[in-house]
């Protein structure tokens, strides 16, 4: 069997995730570059154990499952990824309430698109779920602030043709 050079469906999402947000110039000017912590290493930047107060805002974007169900002509279901806001700040209005909102009219443009995330392969993106709340832990030289975790879902339709690949 042939090594396929085609990059994996679950990293095509990711990285169409973070081309979502980063085409967006207002998320650009929230979210210094550095504070965009990508797991792909396509961007070549990691996280830190303990964030100084320039690592806020930072955004993560993690794998979050997902199921899959076999139909006649493949596998379908929806694979999960969570994004992860951190504000570094304790008013919500600073940075924290308009991220989020960059975050949501992102998937909003994605969501409405006839081809989401523009992979052929997703049928729907949605937003399953936000959990919020306030990090009271001192960063060092930073302080406190708010956290949010958007559940985002992609409904997923991977073909005969392409598990066959």
């Amino acid at each position: 069997m042939a090594i396929s050079l085609t990059i994996d469906p679950f990293t095509q999402i990711y990285n169409a995730l973070w081309d979502a947000f980063e085409n967006r110039q207002s998320f650009q000017a929230l979210v210094k570059k550095g504070n965009r912590i990508d797991y792909t290493g396509l961007a070549g930047k990691s996280e830190k154990e303990t964030l100084q107060a320039a690592d806020a805002p930072q955004v993560r974007i993690i794998p979050g499952g997902g199921s899959a169900r076999q139909t006649s002509t493949g596998w379908q279901g929806p694979a999960k990824y969570e994004i992860e806001l951190f504000s570094g700040s304790n008013q919500v209005s600073q940075y924290y309430y308009p991220l989020k909102w960059e975050i949501y009219k992102a998937l909003w443009v994605q969501s409405i698109s006839n081809t989401p995330l523009g992979l052929d392969f997703v049928s729907k993106i949605t937003i399953e779920d936000v959990a919020e709340g306030k990090d009271d832990a001192n960063i060092s030289g930073g302080g406190q602030g708010w956290f949010g975790l958007v559940t985002v879902v992609a409904e997923i339709y991977l073909n005969r043709n392409r598990l066959e690949e």
